[in-house]
């Protein structure tokens, strides 16, 4: 391959804008090298024959130059043998018919030369392109696949495809990894398939039957897998289905994404919401959060059961308050009004409720003013505590 690049440097471009010329420029200087060659060897070997090595210089300006150049040589060796090569010397004309003859065959022999060098180039270029177009096509491969791995490695996934019909498989090396399998694993179907947890496997092929039958054309799903070293891994599936003319499912391809830490983290914290959930049950806690910029509330169920508020009416600051107690109501008021205007402080105190009951409840109230670093505003968060059980007697004395 290495001496067929370096032959194909040598062969001009033909859509190259100044090659012509200099192809006809090389022709006639090939052409008049070879007739001074002829002529200083007539000396030695004669004048007969005289245009024994001239299809030299036309196959070789036929092959580099073309058809063009190709006919240039034949008629400049023409003209030129007659005066130099063919007896009576340097004088024009041809003596005879033989010498008629001779030059007319010499002059169609150079044009089947001409023919033959210009299809012969245009084999070479054709190859020569063809070379450049597969050394292309192999760098853009080469630079496909070295992103597909870099985002494989980014996004912790791998592509595979399904040729359905032949039940022939590909996996990427970046699909081997997420499965622990081993760089020279051969692919299968029975293999992906085994691979997923015996408690989604069902669920999962069951899918993949419903895609067929209702010829959908997008697949995506989330499920467990056992990786070849026996690992648990949460996979995110994204793939597309493609079908025949008679609506047979043709091939599918798609991406599988490691998608467990997401899940660990859901899992650990819906433990953590209902851990919190069941303390907050039990000691009676309920949260809340205030926006001063409109009076709006929000309060967790929690906070209505212990306050003994209804959760059907929307809560204001201004309708919380109208349920503290009398005697406490202006203290907290001017608690709670004082807030917004510091940022950052935290903020502790107990107060008294009457729901609409009529039952009074014991509270204590703790939490912060948080400031939104984007738009500046405030809300002001917390939680409620029900004293009831502890000292009603500190407040009724």
């Amino acid at each position: 391959m290495a001496h067929r690049s370096a032959l194909f440097r040598f062969v001009p471009p033909i859509d190259s804008q100044h090659s012509a010329a200099w192809r006809i420029g090389a022709a006639v200087l090939t052409s008049l090298a070879f007739i001074a060659l002829r002529w200083s060897l007539a000396s030695y070997i004669g004048y007969g024959s005289p245009y024994a090595i001239l299809f030299i210089p036309i196959a070789f300006s036929a092959f580099y130059g073309g058809l063009g150049p190709g006919l240039v040589s034949v008629l400049t060796i023409v003209a030129l043998a007659d005066y130099f090569l063919i007896p009576p010397l340097y004088t024009l004309g041809l003596p005879d018919t033989k010498a008629v003859v001779s030059n007319l065959l010499f002059a169609m022999s150079g044009l089947v030369v001409c023919v033959m060098g210009e299809l012969g180039r245009s084999a070479v270029m054709r190859a020569s392109h063809e070379a450049e177009i597969r050394k292309v096509a192999q760098n853009q491969l080469l630079i496909v696949e070295e992103r597909l791995r870099i985002a494989e490695e980014v996004v912790a996934g791998g592509v595979w495809e399904w040729d359905v019909p032949g039940d022939t498989v590909f996996w990427s090396n970046g699909y081997r990894r997420l499965y622990d399998y081993p760089m020279d694993e051969q692919p299968s179907q029975d293999k992906w398939l085994k691979s997923v947890h015996p408690e989604d496997r069902e669920r999962v092929t069951g899918m993949v039957d419903e895609l067929f039958r209702k010829k959908l054309h997008h697949w995506s799903a989330e499920y467990r897998i056992l990786t070849a070293s026996r690992r648990t891994r949460w996979i995110s599936t994204h793939s597309r289905i493609f079908y025949d003319s008679l609506g047979r499912p043709k091939r599918m391809v798609g991406i599988n994404l490691n998608v467990t830490a997401r899940h660990l983290a859901e899992a650990a914290e819906r433990s953590t919401e209902a851990k919190m959930r069941l303390l907050m049950q039990y000691a009676r806690v309920g949260d809340f959060e205030w926006n001063p910029r409109d009076g709006s509330m929000d309060c967790s169920p929690a906070f209505y059961e212990l306050t003994g508020l209804d959760p059907a009416v929307p809560p204001t600051f201004d309708a919380l308050i109208g349920f503290v107690h009398p005697d406490d109501r202006e203290r907290i008021h001017d608690v709670l009004t004082h807030l917004p205007e510091n940022p950052g402080q935290d903020f502790d105190f107990e107060s008294r409720v009457v729901g609409p009951d009529g039952v009074v409840r014991f509270i204590h109230a703790r939490g912060a003013v948080i400031r939104d670093e984007n738009d500046g505003s405030v809300r002001v968060v917390g939680i409620a505590i029900d004293l009831s059980r502890r000292d009603k007697e500190v407040f009724a004395s």
